[in-house]
């Protein structure tokens, strides 16, 4: 009896240190999978930025040549172009990182010792 006790004590040690095992690998594959999750986002905002600091270049030019019309046609225009940026929303680029979750933000290890 006591060679099987001792059995099982040995087969559930066994089976902890697999669990555990199986643990840590997993905590490091959810940090790799938030870094690499973290990387993608920022490209994108990047991405992202660089349309909007098209559109905004757009914009600044549409004003200077709005400079060389006058009148109705003027008021016009200037009415449009408050519109249009209206519908673009923040153009802002520290508003793009402050959408920004870092890899930290995403997935705290939980086994720190290796």
């Amino acid at each position: 009896m006591d060679a099987a006790d001792d059995e099982a004590a040995r087969k559930k040690r066994e089976q902890e240190l697999q669990w555990e095992r199986w643990r840590r690998e997993e905590d490091k594959r959810s940090e790799a999978k938030a870094r690499t999750e973290s990387l993608q986002q920022l490209s994108d905002i990047m991405a992202d930025w660089t349309k909007a600091l098209s559109v905004e270049m757009f914009f600044v030019e549409a004003e200077k040549r709005m400079q060389m019309v006058d009148g109705e046609r003027r008021v016009h225009l200037e009415s449009r172009l408050r519109l249009a940026r209206s519908m673009l929303g923040d153009l802002d680029p520290l508003s793009f990182i402050e959408q920004w979750v870092s890899p930290e933000e995403r997935y705290q290890r939980k086994f720190m010792d290796e």
